[in-house]
């Protein structure tokens, strides 16, 4: 991904939210954050619930994207559960400093 710093924020995080869109189900994710009061709310409270938690992963993660300069991100590889989720492996390098991380995705 061209992640050019001259453009302006709004226009980065635009980029990467349109690429990132489809390989997450915040209604899911949603109801796994909230845990068992996820049951007690309404249809409409979930509804409002959704996207409001969407907006604050967002927030979250892409703040902390938008201070990456020069780092490499590699993809190592992913593997299933078997039970829909999903295990990623990817291994960040900034300079000589080299971190590997695994995400499990439910």
């Amino acid at each position: 991904m061209d992640f050019n710093r001259t453009k302006p924020r709004p226009a980065r995080r635009a980029k990467l939210i349109d690429l990132v869109q489809g390989h997450f189900a915040f209604d899911d994710m949603s109801r796994s954050a909230l845990g068992y009061p996820w049951k007690e709310l309404s249809s409409q409270q979930r509804q409002q619930f959704v996207p409001l938690f969407q907006a604050f992963l967002e927030n979250a993660y892409l703040s902390k994207i938008d201070r990456y300069s020069g780092q490499q991100v590699r993809f190592l590889g992913k593997s299933s559960d078997g039970n829909g989720g999903a295990e990623v492996k990817t291994e960040f390098h900034r300079g000589r400093a080299r971190s590997r991380f695994r995400s499990y995705i439910c």
